[in-house]
């Protein structure tokens, strides 16, 4: 009894020993790895995302409605511009026609004053022949009473004094004919002095094509305003589809395979480049193997959490190369060189 007494207290304290030294190991090897990881400007996260995540699916509905809306505001523009030639086309044939009106109003009031001057001297030479008339249609009672007396006296025969009368009654109607004629060159002199039905017509016609021009201007600018509005919303949208384009989230879209990604802290930046190899280590950081490289590097800002300290980061996504598809799962990858050169 004395003896499996003695057996038992010292496998008791082996046992207390043994999970001493395992704890005492185990809280220096946590210390170990935090004090590594604190220090150490080399090591990164995987990750992978694949087409039917919901971020890459998010991306993708983004970018067919911005191909969409880009597709939707081209055609508009075109159409515009379909529509401005044929402005500029109507503008250039009514343009064509200004210098013919301006030149045949021009022309018309010119035929106007000639015109106006000679029937102004026409007009007084008709109201001289008709004063000179007048005078001579005066002494006609002296002429009819003569008349009268000579065929009394049997000087002239009833024939002659029929067809004297006659010529009286006809120089009486030339006289009235003569003021007639004269009224006449007074509208007509009037007519051409001052702004006519034809001129008034053709002036109108000037001032509606002027107006037609001034609308067609209008339009152009109208359309020059919008093709520039739809072109300015193209920019827009290429500018945020190019933001969209550079990140893993659609370029997981553009295949059916998974993406193998890596987050870097900011801290540790200096440690990554294009190409720079990279290491999977057992026991967190010994016993390192090459396991793939580093094929782009993503310029957005990301947010994740340590993986070792769990606290919100800030830092940047790397696309990496993997020779290991299985090493994707590791919790750290370390850039550049192995961290203890093992």
């Amino acid at each position: 009894m004395q003896l499996m007494h003695k057996l038992v207290l010292f496998l008791y304290r082996s046992v207390a020993i043994i999970a001493l030294y395992g704890i005492l190991i185990g809280v220096l090897s946590y210390i170990s790895v935090l004090g590594f990881y604190a220090v150490n400007t080399s090591w990164i996260a995987p990750t992978t995302i694949n087409p039917t995540d919901e971020m890459s699916l998010g991306v993708s509905d983004k970018l067919v409605t911005s191909r969409n809306a880009i597709a939707t505001l081209t055609l508009d523009i075109e159409r515009q511009q379909m529509g401005i030639a044929t402005l500029r086309t109507q503008r250039t044939s009514l343009a064509a026609l200004q210098p013919i009106i301006k030149s045949a109003i021009s022309e018309k009031r010119a035929q106007d004053k000639d015109s106006a001057h000679r029937l102004k001297d026409l007009y007084a030479q008709k109201n001289s022949d008709n004063a000179r008339t007048t005078k001579v249609l005066n002494k006609v009672e002296t002429v009819e009473s003569r008349i009268d007396l000579d065929l009394a006296a049997g000087l002239i025969t009833q024939a002659d004094a029929a067809e004297a009368e006659a010529q009286l009654n006809q120089e009486e109607n030339s006289l009235t004919d003569g003021k007639i004629e004269a009224a006449s060159l007074y509208d007509t002199v009037q007519d051409k002095s001052a702004a006519n039905t034809d001129t008034v017509e053709t002036v109108s016609k000037e001032v509606d094509l002027q107006s037609q021009i001034a609308t067609l201007d209008m339009q152009l600018k109208l359309a020059q305003k919008e093709i520039d509005s739809d072109s300015d919303q193209i920019q827009q949208i290429n500018l945020a589809t190019s933001g969209a384009s550079d990140t893993p989230y659609f370029r997981s879209t553009l295949g059916n395979s998974t993406i193998n990604l890596a987050f870097v802290p900011y801290d540790n930046q200096k440690s990554v480049s294009i190409g720079a190899p990279v290491y999977d280590c057992y026991l967190n950081f010994v016993a390192c193997r090459y396991v793939g490289s580093v094929k782009y590097i993503f310029p957005n800002e990301e947010k994740l959490q340590n993986p070792i300290f769990k606290t919100d980061m800030r830092g940047f996504l790397v696309q990496l190369d993997l020779t290991d598809q299985n090493v994707a799962q590791s919790k750290t990858l370390f850039v550049g060189n192995k961290p203890l050169g093992i």
